[in-house]
């Protein structure tokens, strides 16, 4: 039996996006956004989503608190600007769903044209396939 992944993000200004096209790209998915899910139907789910005002954005939260996440995995990821971001939001609501929360990937996005203009860079990029593989092989060794 293989294993449906799924990848799901919210990005306002692009960085977010693509660091979720470059993981996509490594577990052979499509990027899809929170609002055009109706449920999630991977068996691991990459979800990300920048940083906004300390948390995951709205539709990323209320798509976790409208599906029944038993069995399944969650791999957050996310871009910020300055402060880093714990996921702690998103690791509430998979527990609370009843799904299995993996740790995260964080990288530094820009905001506002100035703060860490470029990023993320190649060299984030790299580090979120690498983060995609490893989780991928983690939840096809567990099984």
């Amino acid at each position: 039996m293989s294993m449906k992944v799924q990848v799901i993000c919210y990005s306002r200004s692009g960085g977010t996006k693509k660091v979720a096209d470059r993981i996509a790209r490594e577990v052979g998915a499509e990027v899809q956004r929170p609002d055009d899910v109706s449920s999630l139907d991977g068996d691991l789910v990459f979800l990300g989503s920048g940083l906004y005002a300390g948390s995951a954005h709205d539709s990323v939260k209320a798509l976790l608190e409208r599906n029944d996440l038993s069995g399944k995995t969650i791999a957050p990821f996310s871009t910020h600007a300055a402060i880093p971001y714990e996921f702690d939001d998103v690791r509430s609501a998979v527990e609370k769903a009843g799904g299995k929360y993996l740790d995260g990937f964080l990288c530094y996005g820009q905001f506002l044209f100035i703060i860490n203009r470029g990023r993320p860079n190649e060299s984030d990029l790299e580090d979120a396939a690498r983060f995609a593989r490893r989780t991928l092989e983690s939840v096809k060794v567990r099984g």
